[in-house]
Protein backbone atom coordinates (compact mmCIF):
# COMPACT_ATOMS: atom_id res chain seq x y z
CA UNK A 1 0.00 0.00 0.00
CA UNK A 2 3.01 2.32 -0.35
CA UNK A 3 4.26 2.26 3.22
CA UNK A 4 7.43 0.38 2.24
CA UNK A 5 9.73 2.52 0.12
CA UNK A 6 12.85 1.33 -1.70
CA UNK A 7 15.64 3.81 -2.42
CA UNK A 8 18.73 3.10 -4.54
CA UNK A 9 21.90 4.97 -5.40
CA UNK A 10 23.02 4.10 -8.92
CA UNK A 11 26.28 5.35 -10.45
CA UNK A 12 27.09 4.66 -14.10
CA UNK A 13 24.36 2.04 -14.24
CA UNK A 14 25.68 0.15 -11.20
CA UNK A 15 23.73 -0.03 -7.95
CA UNK A 16 25.94 1.22 -5.11
CA UNK A 17 23.50 1.23 -2.21
CA UNK A 18 19.93 0.13 -1.42
CA UNK A 19 17.73 1.14 1.52
CA UNK A 20 14.26 0.03 2.65
CA UNK A 21 12.17 2.51 4.65
CA UNK A 22 8.81 1.89 6.32
CA UNK A 23 6.52 4.84 6.91
CA UNK A 24 3.25 5.31 8.71
CA UNK A 25 1.49 8.56 9.54
CA UNK A 26 4.22 11.22 9.59
CA UNK A 27 7.05 8.93 10.74
CA UNK A 28 9.57 6.80 8.86
CA UNK A 29 11.84 4.01 10.07
CA UNK A 30 15.01 2.69 8.44
CA UNK A 31 14.57 -1.07 8.04
CA UNK A 32 17.53 -2.30 6.00
CA UNK A 33 20.41 -0.95 4.01
CA UNK A 34 23.23 -2.46 2.03
CA UNK A 35 26.12 -0.92 0.11
CA UNK A 36 28.57 -2.27 -2.43
CA UNK A 37 32.03 -2.78 -0.97
CA UNK A 38 33.49 -1.64 2.32
CA UNK A 39 34.86 1.74 1.28
CA UNK A 40 33.29 4.97 2.44
CA UNK A 41 32.86 6.87 -0.81
CA UNK A 42 29.99 9.06 0.43
CA UNK A 43 27.24 7.19 -1.43
CA UNK A 44 25.51 6.18 1.82
CA UNK A 45 25.44 9.76 3.10
CA UNK A 46 24.22 11.06 -0.24
CA UNK A 47 21.49 8.41 -0.43
CA UNK A 48 20.26 9.18 3.09
CA UNK A 49 20.26 12.90 2.31
CA UNK A 50 18.03 12.10 -0.68
CA UNK A 51 15.83 9.89 1.52
CA UNK A 52 15.38 12.73 4.03
CA UNK A 53 14.48 15.13 1.21
CA UNK A 54 11.98 12.63 -0.23
CA UNK A 55 10.39 11.95 3.16
CA UNK A 56 10.06 15.67 3.86
CA UNK A 57 8.38 16.14 0.46
CA UNK A 58 5.87 13.42 1.44
CA UNK A 59 5.06 15.33 4.63
CA UNK A 60 6.94 13.07 7.03
CA UNK A 61 8.57 14.86 9.94
CA UNK A 62 10.36 12.11 11.88
CA UNK A 63 12.94 9.63 10.53
CA UNK A 64 14.50 6.91 12.66
CA UNK A 65 17.89 5.97 11.21
CA UNK A 66 18.00 2.85 13.37
CA UNK A 67 20.08 1.78 16.33
CA UNK A 68 23.74 2.03 17.14
CA UNK A 69 25.95 -0.42 18.99
CA UNK A 70 27.92 2.25 20.82
CA UNK A 71 28.57 5.97 21.04
CA UNK A 72 32.28 5.51 20.48
CA UNK A 73 33.85 7.80 17.89
CA UNK A 74 35.59 4.63 16.63
CA UNK A 75 32.19 3.23 15.57
CA UNK A 76 31.66 4.19 11.92
CA UNK A 77 27.89 3.68 12.05
CA UNK A 78 27.65 5.99 15.05
CA UNK A 79 29.76 8.65 13.31
CA UNK A 80 27.64 8.32 10.14
CA UNK A 81 24.34 8.74 11.97
CA UNK A 82 25.72 11.53 14.18
CA UNK A 83 26.77 13.44 11.04
CA UNK A 84 23.11 14.16 10.25
CA UNK A 85 22.84 16.32 13.37
CA UNK A 86 19.72 14.69 14.74
CA UNK A 87 18.95 13.86 18.34
CA UNK A 88 20.23 10.59 19.82
CA UNK A 89 17.31 8.93 21.61
CA UNK A 90 18.05 5.98 23.88
CA UNK A 91 15.50 3.20 23.55
CA UNK A 92 17.06 1.19 26.37
CA UNK A 93 18.79 -2.14 26.03
CA UNK A 94 17.53 -5.07 24.05
CA UNK A 95 16.55 -8.16 26.00
CA UNK A 96 15.31 -11.56 25.01
CA UNK A 97 13.46 -14.31 26.84
CA UNK A 98 14.80 -17.85 26.84
CA UNK A 99 12.61 -20.53 28.35
CA UNK A 100 13.96 -22.83 31.08
CA UNK A 101 13.93 -25.69 28.54
CA UNK A 102 16.05 -23.67 26.10
CA UNK A 103 18.53 -22.74 28.84
CA UNK A 104 18.78 -26.38 29.98
CA UNK A 105 19.39 -27.62 26.43
CA UNK A 106 22.01 -24.95 25.88
CA UNK A 107 23.74 -25.97 29.13
CA UNK A 108 23.67 -29.67 28.12
CA UNK A 109 25.18 -28.85 24.74
CA UNK A 110 28.44 -27.94 26.48
CA UNK A 111 28.91 -31.61 27.37
CA UNK A 112 28.15 -33.07 23.94
CA UNK A 113 30.91 -33.70 21.38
Amino acid sequence: DGRLIHFSAVIAGECQSDVLIYHCSNKAIFLYGVSEGKTNNGVGQFLHWGIVESLKARGLRWYDLGGIASTSEQDGIYRFKKSFGGELISLGSETGYRSPLFRALRWLRKFLP
